[in-house]
């Protein structure tokens, strides 16, 4: 058993010196555990434009955005049987965006977003008050 990637109920009950039923037990919270560790949101740069996608409970809900970060198109993705990572390739696919793929980090692609939410805001507003003096 040396060295075994993927264990069997009978190789936890050899190695733990425990029952079946006390080895399915061990392999359904292992499971559990892994399931909360699987990937669940991702951000790639594709070209000069980004997107982003994350899990929720009705699918993956992604984002476009262009080179500026304002967001292009967006939506929710209703498969959810299907990992992450394959989502996001059909709807980059779908997208027409085909390009190399760069993996980045999704909370700063998310706080540029945000920055550039802000940004967008602020010139609303200022050129509100202005038509409103």
């Amino acid at each position: 058993m040396q060295n075994k990637l993927f264990l069997k109920a009978a190789d936890i009950c050899e190695l733990l010196e425990v029952k079946q039923t006390s080895a399915y037990e061990i392999i359904g919270n292992l499971n559990k555990e892994l399931e909360e560790q699987v990937l669940s949101e991702l951000a790639y740069e594709v070209g000069e434009r980004y997107f982003a996608i994350q899990r929720t409970e009705e699918g993956y809900d992604y984002s476009f955005y262009d080179e500026d970060f304002r967001l292009m198109d967006g939506g929710v993705y209703e498969n959810d049987e299907i990992f992450i990572e394959e989502a996001a390739e059909e709807l980059l696919e779908d997208e027409g965006w085909t390009g190399e793929c760069i993996r980045g980090d999704y909370d700063q692609l998310m706080e540029k977003v945000e920055e550039m939410d802000e940004i967008v805001m602020a010139a609303i507003q200022k050129s509100q008050a202005n038509i409103n003096h």
